[in-house]
């Protein structure tokens, strides 16, 4: 309804969805919107029997952006479901689960960083539509930037290709190699790679507070198990990991030594890292800093840590379900 109103309005209105991640979505919805004026581009349709490149179903536009007007941008971890629309945590007495709230985090940025999260947009606008890319008639998506606060921001993005890991991997890493005093990692889908798992531990060996905060339960057993495969690893170097039990973690965010942050859609696995369309916003401040530390520190007072030893007693039918989660976490 609100798309459609603005649409009506005269505003110009452009939506990308991933046709994975809205396979439940019903085509009513979407010929609501078309038949409204909003334009549209499905993201890898698929339909293997017009389309024989079947590789193309691991790559997804995992990306959750919004720009408005060229001077206001969204990026983070929310997606538009109705999961949204309920509380981030249980309340007493309520049993948790996929429908009980999710806990995510999103980042409103106005500024020059707007302009480069409209480009990703258009990007994939003009790869993926018929429409003829029109520079002239785009300028007006790219009002003169206006700084708006004294924090500095980037966008990192990955393409969704194998060749080499994505800017936002190199990012993640550069901070945790140069950390001096904290890395406090908050992670929906944890299923770091040998370089990441080792990068963590150096960490920790040099004395750097390194905690991470990881869902509870999921939505999606098999990453969830591949996460918990590589626990023992970093639990034996001394990083400590929480569990969050109240709510479904999908945030995806870090803060490093309270001055370098991150929010947005990449998780630290291979799918982010090697196979999605993700974008990430980080930030360099302190008080931005300041805000990140808090909210990780409420929720780590939620949480439920895992301890070294505790981990060693687990089952053997709970290290199996792991070493399945590992053997699969290429393609989760």
């Amino acid at each position: 309804d609100a798309l459609i109103e603005r649409r009506s309005a005269g505003v110009d209105v452009k939506l990308i969805y991933d046709a994975l991640g809205a396979i439940d979505c019903c085509d009513a919805y979407f010929d609501r919107l078309s038949d409204a004026g909003v334009q549209l581009v499905e993201f890898h349709p698929l339909n293997p029997v017009e389309d024989v490149r079947i590789w193309r179903a691991n790559e997804r536009d995992h990306r959750k952006l919004l720009i408005i007007d060229g001077r206001v941008g969204f990026t983070g971890g929310i997606n538009f479901s109705s999961t949204y629309s309920s509380s981030s945590a249980t309340q007493p007495g309520e049993e948790r689960g996929l429908e009980t709230g999710w806990r995510d985090t999103h980042v409103r940025i106005e500024g020059p960083a707007v302009a480069q999260l409209q480009r990703l947009f258009l990007t994939v606008w003009h790869r993926h539509s018929e429409d003829e890319p029109d520079r002239v008639a785009e300028s007006r998506f790219f009002p003169e930037p206006i700084e708006t606060g004294d924090t500095f921001v980037r966008i990192l993005a990955s393409s969704g290709s194998d060749d080499e890991p994505s800017d936002i991997y190199r990012g993640y890493m550069n901070a945790i190699e140069h950390a001096q005093d904290r890395i406090w990692i908050t992670q929906a889908y944890f299923a770091p790679n040998d370089r990441l798992v080792d990068a963590l531990g150096d960490a920790a060996g040099r004395d750097v507070d390194v905690r991470i905060i990881v869902p509870g339960f999921t939505d999606l057993w098999l990453i969830f198990y591949a996460s918990r495969a590589r626990y023992a690893d970093l639990l034996e170097t001394g990083v400590r990991i929480y569990e969050m039990p109240g709510a479904l973690l999908h945030a995806k965010t870090a803060v490093v030594d309270g001055i370098w942050s991150t929010v947005g859609s990449s998780n630290l696995d291979t799918r982010s890292r090697l196979h999605n369309l993700e974008a990430n916003a980080v930030m360099l401040g302190h008080a931005f800093g300041a805000r990140m530390e808090e909210l990780f520190e409420a929720d780590v007072a939620e949480a439920q840590e895992i301890t070294r030893d505790e981990w060693r007693e687990r089952s053997l039918w709970e290290r199996c379900k792991e070493w399945i989660g590992r053997l699969f976490d290429y393609w989760l």
